[in-house]
């Protein structure tokens, strides 16, 4: 647990194509897991792989750790990585929402006449929360 040691590990786990087996070989053999930086990076070098879920593991894994050094820099860099976590999901439903709505555009767009509707007009159809019945054989203008 000479942390030393372990921040030579962590840099060599980061300069390496495969990351994270360095980190579970660490593991497997109990090197650093008394020490806070060995769980954060391990943590981080998951997120910055977009493994969210097992970023998430590690941490829980961590905050079972007892008499870790220093406990509360671990704790610090979980709820940092929650805030992340939120904002990287509402991104993913924003982006969601966008792709729906770029859909909608391409299928509501074109009428069999040739008429394009304007894309102001399918974003407020698509965001509206009255449903929009479009009526083929009426032609209002």
């Amino acid at each position: 647990n000479d942390t030393r040691y372990l921040r030579v590990c962590i840099r060599y786990a980061d300069q390496t194509s495969r990351p994270m087996e360095i980190f579970k070989y660490l593991y497997d053999r109990k090197v650093g897991l008394q020490c806070a930086v060995f769980w954060a990076a391990w943590a981080w070098t998951a997120e910055k792989r977009g493994e969210w879920s097992a970023a998430e593991k590690i941490f829980k894994k961590a905050l079972g750790v007892e008499g870790m050094c220093p406990g509360e820099f671990v704790q610090s860099r979980y709820r940092q990585f929650l805030r992340r976590k939120k904002k990287k999901l509402r991104e993913d439903a924003v982006a969601e929402e966008e792709d729906g709505v770029s859909s909608h555009r391409s299928v509501l767009g074109r009428s069999n006449r040739g008429f394009r509707l304007p894309s102001s007009a399918v974003a407020a159809a698509a965001n509206s929360s009255n449903s929009v019945h479009l009526n083929n054989n009426s032609h209002s203008n």
